[in-house]
Formats: C-alpha cells, sequence, structure tokens
C-alpha cells in the first residue's frame, strides 16, 4: 500500500473516531467514553463518567474572585452574587486531557471555598459535604462549538468541541448557586442529552 492511500485511510479512520493520533506516541485504537446528560444520570461529570467504568482526574487550574458579568447576574437572579469564585479544572481520562471546566458559584454561599480544593476536586461533592447544597442542573444547553485559544491549548486541539453551559440550583431551595461550562473533545468523549417524560414533568 502507498503512504498516500494509508495516510488517507487513516484520516478517514480518524474522521470517523475509530482510531486517534498521539503526537510523538503514534496512532491508537479510539475509545470514545460514552457521557449522558439530563434525565437520571449524575449532573457531575466525573459521576457520569464512573458510571461508564472511568475515572475521571480533575486538576485545578485557576481559582479566581470575580465580579458577574451582566448575563451572570441575570442567571442568578435576584439574589446575584456581588462575587463569584471562578474555578477552572482539567477533566483527563486515562492520563490525557479530555475536557476543560470553569465553574463560577456564588462566593457569598461559598465561603472559603479554596480550603476544600484538594486531592480530586469535585464542585458537587465540596458543596454537599461542606456546605450542605445539593446541586442539581436547572438547564443545559449542549452545542458543538470551536474552542477560544486557550482552552485549545489545555486540550491540545482546535478541533471542534463539545461545548456544555449549565445552570445549577440547590436543590431544597432552589437557588442558583453554580454556573458551569465545559468544553470536551468531540473524539474522546460521546455526549448524549437524554430526559425521560417523568422527568420533564417534574422539573417544569
Amino acid at each position: 500500500m502507498s503512504r498516500p492511500t494509508a495516510r488517507a485511510a487513516l484520516q478517514e479512520l480518524e474522521r470517523r473516531f475509530l482510531v486517534r493520533r498521539k503526537k510523538g506516541s503514534g496512532t491508537f485504537v479510539n475509545e470514545r467514553i460514552p457521557y449522558p446528560v439530563g434525565g437520571r444520570h449524575p449532573a457531575s461529570i466525573s459521576q457520569a463518567l464512573a458510571l461508564s467504568g472511568h475515572r475521571a482526574d480533575l486538576r485545578i487550574v485557576t481559582v479566581t474572585d470575580v465580579e458577574p458579568t451582566q448575563s451572570e447576574a441575570r442567571s442568578f437572579g435576584d439574589d446575584a452574587p456581588s462575587r463569584l469564585w471562578s474555578i477552572g479544572r482539567t477533566i483527563s481520562v486515562d492520563g490525557d486531557v479530555v475536557g476543560f471546566n470553569v465553574s463560577k458559584l456564588s462566593a457569598s454561599l461559598t465561603p472559603d471555598v479554596r480550603r476544600h480544593l484538594t486531592g480530586t476536586p469535585s464542585i458537587w461533592r465540596i458543596l454537599d459535604v461542606h456546605y450542605g447544597i445539593r446541586l442539581v442542573r436547572r438547564s443545559i444547553d449542549v452545542s458543538i462549538d470551536t474552542p477560544p485559544e486557550h482552552v485549545a491549548r489545555i486540550l491540545d486541539s482546535r478541533e471542534p468541541a463539545w461545548h456544555l453551559r449549565s445552570v445549577n440550583v440547590n436543590e431544597p431551595h432552589g437557588g442558583v448557586v453554580e454556573l458551569g461550562e465545559s468544553w470536551i473533545r468531540t473524539d474522546r468523549v460521546a455526549v448524549t442529552v437524554r430526559f425521560d417524560h417523568s422527568t420533564e414533568a417534574r422539573s417544569a
């Protein structure tokens, strides 16, 4: 088989997500990790990936104290906080970075959150254990978009990625606690959105 033919065949297999190429290492059979969103599935990405038999390792990249934008303040509604914690984390599976997530938390509801961001920092678990907040998704938007340059560098890919934006509330009270935004590689993760009738009826 000629080199151009072999190259074209590998490119087609890569386009179909059947193989993946890793710079400096070679070409590997690809397994896309299922990530179900909605319905009865866990809202935490690390928990959702764990159900598919994979461990997601989360690593803090940035923690900053920021003022909410007008759009973010509107998402929080009448109880919009004056400051937000912005927590950026990489999401790795089997040693490879497959996603990047930014959680923006109400600083008034989560004081001193920095000291709890140790080990594998699950925001959902931290809020439950240390603040008595049980997060559930109020809404989520899923699209495929081109990631911004700083995210593309983290993902080591400039290809279009899954783009998830969610508004998450405290289950007992319904108040907004977190705005989440994730960029996830389409070649490594297969996002599916499922809502059954009973779940939609409860949330309506």
